[in-house]
């Protein structure tokens, strides 16, 4: 498993259901983020990311499964 060690950050994210997390519906999520945190003034510091923390594939389409999130200044 990759690891990435970064400064400490604050983060803006979104908790997604299974059903939006494909392409091109998942762009939706970043929208939303960025359009959140921009109004707010805060820089995005890294690349944005997506975290799942559970398998994608046994999921219900109603299970959350998935963070987009933003490092923040």
């Amino acid at each position: 498993m990759p690891l990435r060690c970064e400064p400490a950050h604050r983060e803006a994210y979104v908790r997604l259901v299974k059903a939006p997390v494909e392409y091109p519906p998942i762009l939706s999520a970043y929208d939303a983020v960025a359009h959140w945190s921009g109004s707010r003034g805060q820089n995005c510091i890294a690349a944005p990311r997506e975290s799942y923390f559970t398998d994608l594939h046994a999921a219900a389409p109603t299970d959350e499964v998935c963070d987009v999130a933003f490092p923040l200044a």
